[in-house]
């Protein structure tokens, strides 16, 4: 279990910096729309093949399947930023 905690407050920490640190306008925005869609994604990637693999969500709890939601919306919403960022303006 504490690897599991360890590895999620590492990513989430890390992306939390960058994202401060692109609100203050030290590394481009850029940067952290690519930083969440690789978190995001990656994590939405594993669930999908952990769902495909495990036959279903019959023997997940609320808490992961809240985050099958909250992975996807966060990969779409960072995927999202990246295209309307680099967008004609």
């Amino acid at each position: 279990m504490n690897e599991v905690h360890a590895q999620y407050s590492g990513f989430f920490l890390g992306a939390a910096i960058v994202c401060i640190a692109s609100l203050a306008g030290v590394i481009p925005r850029e940067i952290s729309f690519v930083v969440l869609g690789t978190i995001f994604g990656g994590l939405i990637a594993g669930r999908l093949t952990s769902l495909a693999l495990n036959g279903g969500v019959a023997c997940y709890g609320p808490t992961i399947r809240a985050l099958f939601f909250i992975d996807a919306v966060g990969f779409a919403l960072a995927v999202t930023a990246i295209f309307l960022n680099n967008s004609p303006k």
